[in-house]
């Protein structure tokens, strides 16, 4: 079993973290081309009454209707990709064990780590800095707030019935916290960063989940801290736009991941 991250990895990984800082305003650019042809539908549907009609954490877990909000973020999934019909590993549990796992676990534990979260945004997570651009949290040996309240709901959640958890728990939290989580995925995030997606709590990666988001949280960080402002003015001038995918603050980072890899530049960056 070959070490992760390897060199290779770090080299590809932080080669394109600065490239997507350098080239952030085309990507963004790019995906706002793509917006209309390639993300409409229900995938947007949903996602977008999810970050636009459930403003706060508070609304989504102590609202009247907030088991309205846990069915748009159960059909965000689905029109995300999350469950397919038939004789597949990508599927998402039950809707009531869905509910219980996010509501039960998280939502009335004593020391909710939801809401523990709640008030931690993105570019307030400590980074260490090397050379201008290796960027490192220790999150294995980190026993310090937040970055243990972050790895345990990212490892821990059990949305889906695959193996591999890392995808659908950022996905879900993305919804609950959007200023925190980016949603992650194996398409554009995973293959943006030069990670091998197969290392997604397999037999032979048991802890693929934690060991992957460890590694790749802290460039996401970096990425947020350096384009602040810009990521700020895209979200309040799309604010009271009904048709904008710049809904939140990591929803931003994660547009220009996917018009990056639309572009297709990156790939030049080995």
């Amino acid at each position: 079993m070959s070490p992760f991250p390897t060199r290779r990895n770090r080299t590809i990984t932080i080669a394109r973290t600065e490239y997507l800082i350098n080239n952030f305003d085309e990507c963004i650019e790019h995906f706002n081309i793509l917006n209309d042809t390639l993300f409409d539908g229900p995938s947007f549907y949903f996602h977008n009454k999810c970050i636009r009609e459930y403003p706060t954490l508070q609304h989504k877990i102590n609202h009247p209707n907030r088991n309205i909000f846990l069915e748009c973020v159960y059909a965000t999934l689905a029109s995300w990709g999350m469950h397919r019909m038939g004789d597949s590993d990508t599927r998402l549990v039950n809707f009531n064990h869905f509910k219980d796992t996010i509501y039960h676990t998280n939502v009335q534990n004593p020391a909710n780590p939801l809401i523990e979260l709640d008030e931690v945004h993105i570019v307030g997570i400590p980074l260490s800095i090397t050379n201008n651009n290796v960027t490192y949290v220790d999150f294995d040996n980190n026993n310090d707030f937040p970055a243990v309240a972050i790895i345990n709901l990212v490892s821990n959640l059990q949305v889906s019935q695959s193996n591999s958890h890392l995808v659908a728990n950022s996905k879900v939290l993305h919804h609950f916290l959007p200023n925190l989580f980016v949603p992650i995925d194996r398409q554009y995030t995973l293959k943006f960063f030069g990670i091998n997606g197969y290392r997604l709590n397999t037999e032979e990666h048991p802890n693929g989940t934690h060991e992957v988001f460890s590694y790749l949280y802290p460039y996401i960080v970096y990425i947020a801290k350096k384009m602040e402002k810009i990521i700020l003015g895209l979200v309040e001038e799309n604010r009271d736009n009904p048709n904008s995918w710049h809904t939140s603050f990591t929803k931003v980072i994660d547009n220009a991941i996917i018009g990056a890899v639309k572009m297709g530049d990156y790939k030049e960056i080995n």
